[in-house]
């Protein structure tokens, strides 16, 4: 068995002890590609341990045994939640955190500029993160489903009569018992916004009054001091789940603020005029920003140019096409 493979067939029996075969982890990128490896302390060389043992669980406790010890789990079966989340479609998260909050131990995702990613909770809700997204949420929920969130977010919620799931922004709160939905709630942005795929969704202020009701189809757009009720077509919203970006009818300078999360990119309007253009298209995600701009130029009259800033992040000008 190649080193690869030994290392993938680890992961998987990591798996396998994690979920109890219930929920099915991600298997992860080659090592060398992903990160996590690196901060397990060369785990990959550890991965002959596991054929030692007939028991699963006492070979990852003696894999443990060899992290560094800011890495050991204050309980194991904890931190299985926080290690099956960064099994991740693509990427890996850049910070996760335990925090201790009285009795309660959360978990803490942030996921950069450039970057989306998806986890899986505990209680089997999936949730999509986009660029520039956190999330906490307790690694058991043994009472409430609460988590909290700032940035945007898809969330497939399990169904649980009894345990409504609740999102905590920083403006408002959604309480749901099963549903599909896409929340965007960035600290800078002047409004959040949310978006009913499926189910019913229950919008309240921060302190949990209660404001609406979200029907399928349906986008709220909340203010400072009024909430928007309209019908949209929801693939518009969440489409950046399946690597694309989609508008309809959109401002430029929405438009260039999307680009700037999913490229970890500056972008900046010459002309203020410019930024109130609309335009409608979609995107493959991935692809190089240039060819966004180019094709985006070609329907609008704009231009731009494209250069290095001293913090070594790409800065584009945006300006009136000659």
């Amino acid at each position: 068995m190649t080193p690869e493979n030994e290392n993938m067939n680890l992961w998987d029996k990591a798996s396998d002890f994690f979920h109890d075969g219930e929920n099915k982890v991600i298997p992860p990128p080659k090592s060398e590609e992903f990160k996590f490896t690196k901060k397990l302390s060369n785990l990959n060389k550890e991965a002959s341990i596991v054929s030692q043992f007939s028991n699963t669980k006492t070979a990852w406790l003696s894999v443990i045994e060899k992290m560094p010890r800011t890495l050991k789990p204050v309980s194991f079966v904890k931190y299985a939640a926080i290690i099956a989340i960064s099994f991740l479609i693509g990427t890996l998260f850049t910070n996760i955190e335990l925090l201790q909050t009285g009795t309660d131990q959360f978990a803490k995702v942030e996921v950069p500029y450039g970057q989306t990613s998806k986890l899986t909770l505990q209680d089997g809700t999936e949730v999509w993160l986009n660029s520039g997204t956190s999330l906490k949420y307790p690694t058991q929920f043994s009472g409430k489903r609460e988590v909290f969130l700032e940035g945007e977010a898809f969330f497939k919620v399990a169904k649980d009569k009894k345990r409504p799931f609740l999102v905590d922004t920083k403006k408002l709160q959604v309480k749901v018992l099963g549903t599909s939905f896409n929340l965007s709630a960035y600290e800078e942005d002047e409004s959040n916004s949310l978006t009913l795929i499926e189910g019913k969704v229950e919008l309240n202020k921060a302190n949990g009054k209660f404001l609406t009701e979200i029907s399928p189809g349906e986008m709220a757009l909340i203010e400072e001091k009024v909430i928007r009720i309209k019908e949209v077509e929801t693939s518009y919203y969440s489409s950046w789940i399946d690597g694309k970006l989609a508008f309809f009818d959109v401002p430029l300078a929405e438009i260039a603020k999307k680009l700037e999360r999913s490229y970890n990119v500056k972008i900046h309007f010459e002309n203020k005029q410019l930024e109130n253009i609309r335009f409608t298209g979609t995107f493959l995600k991935y692809k190089p920003i240039e060819q966004i701009l180019q094709a985006i130029k070609i329907i609008v009259p704009i231009d731009y140019e494209m250069k290095i800033s001293q913090d070594n992040k790409n800065e584009i000008r945006i300006f009136d096409k000659n």
